[in-house]
């Protein structure tokens, strides 16, 4: 119950921050409001699935902290660093390009520059974001998940302050 408590917390965080990115944006019109939903419909599967592969890292972590094992965990930690940054190009390249599909999705044509926009503002983070699953691998695998919890916290709280000045350039 200790890892999980943490966990719980963690994931609410980055719940809450989807929804403040919904509410701030849905509060500058409803076009924006259909950029970000449409971006983030093309860049969510794509997030799911590095996860999952990522996921990878935490269970061979833990499987070394059980052998006591503490090589094995250094060598879990550098693949899965370069794992995500091998992951994190390809997934640029598709970020970069999902814009194509808007027309084939029949998106509004007054949304699609905007998704377009938030799609290459999430490509620059991809990279972020894979390690930062690799460095949670790392917490978790090890047993640790409060620091990925205040991880998660501060971000959230961050999120808000972020979001005024990117959406309007404060």
């Amino acid at each position: 119950m200790q890892l999980a408590w943490p966990m719980l917390i963690g994931q609410i965080a980055q719940i809450a921050m989807g929804v403040a990115d919904t509410v701030m944006a849905g509060a500058v019109g409803p076009i924006d409001l259909g950029a970000v939903a449409v971006g983030f419909s093309l860049w969510l599967p794509i997030y799911v699935f590095c996860v999952g592969i990522l996921s990878s890292v935490t269970a061979t972590i833990a499987r070394a902290v059980g052998a006591r094992d503490h090589r094995a965990q250094i060598n879990a930690l550098q693949q899965g660093i370069w794992l995500a940054l091998a992951l994190a190009i390809i997934c640029i390249v598709i970020v970069t390009r999902a814009d194509l599909l808007l027309p084939l999705m029949q998106v509004d044509a007054t949304v699609q520059p905007l998704s377009r926009i938030y799609l290459h503002g999430i490509a620059f983070g991809i990279p972020a974001i894979l390690l930062f699953q690799v460095l949670r691998a790392l917490s978790e695998g090890n047993g640790r998940s409060k620091p990925v919890m205040m991880i998660q916290v501060i971000a959230f709280l961050a999120n808000v302050p972020l979001n005024l000045v990117f959406i309007h350039g404060l």
